[in-house]
């Protein structure tokens, strides 16, 4: 299975157009954004892209990531072999934005005819590395990771199975806005929304215990549901 990874496209200066846009936020919105993007990584040859609404495609192969929590701001991005090129960022407005989008043509011609200096730019997981290194970032992120992490598994498990929100907020008998609310990253849910969203996805969730040390931990898990998935 290919290993996908998110990187930043880097100008003729050394500049770093998307990673210095971000760095410009306050921290909870940095953070926000942060784990949208890394879920790129996330990606292989099984699940190329993910799902809608979170990634969508605007013109030919340039695609735009979206996170509806953090102020409408898009992530445009084309793939380049095992890479996802962040080419450029934007807060939405009304309208299509056009100018947007040539930015982005503009980088993504520029990233495939220059070899020197390198147009290849930091990974999106080398900057959150540094990133953790300041108090306020690492501390919004160790708040969100437990969330974040289950967003990925929802959103990557509806995407192998095809699901839309519709359709899963369908099987869960709830609303698009509730899933939506579970993808983003930013909320926490409880026991037996678990048990139906796993239901739902065609799966058994589990809760239990880590312990012992951290690098090889002792895990002991207990099904919350029995019920078959098909």
């Amino acid at each position: 299975m290919a290993s996908f990874q998110a990187v930043y496209y880097r100008a003729s200066d050394g500049s770093e157009p998307v990673r210095e846009l971000l760095q410009s936020f306050e921290c909870k919105r940095r953070v926000s954004l942060l784990h949208q993007i890394a879920r790129l990584n996330l990606l292989s040859d099984q699940v190329r892209h993910l799902p809608l609404p979170h990634s969508s495609p605007v013109d030919g192969e340039l695609r735009e990531l979206r996170h509806a929590e953090a102020d409408r701001y898009r992530v445009l991005y084309r793939r380049s072999e095992e890479l996802f090129v962040l080419l450029h960022a934007y807060r939405k407005t009304a309208g299509v934005p056009t100018s947007e989008f040539d930015i982005a043509r503009t980088r993504w011609l520029d990233f495939q005819s220059r070899n020197d200096p390198s147009p290849i730019g930091s990974s999106v997981a080398e900057d959150i590395d540094a990133s953790l290194e300041d108090a306020e970032f690492r501390s919004e992120h160790e708040r969100l990771a437990p969330c974040e992490a289950l967003a990925q598994l929802v959103i990557m498990r509806r995407g192998g199975l095809g699901f839309s929100q519709h359709r899963l907020a369908r099987h869960m008998h709830t609303t698009p806005s509730a899933i939506s609310r579970i993808e983003s990253g930013q909320h926490g849910t409880n026991a037996r929304t678990l048990i139906r969203l796993a239901e739902a996805l065609e799966a058994r969730a589990v809760i239990g215990f880590d312990y012992g040390p951290t690098a090889i931990p002792q895990r002991e898990l207990v099904a919350l549901s029995n019920a078959p998935w098909r």
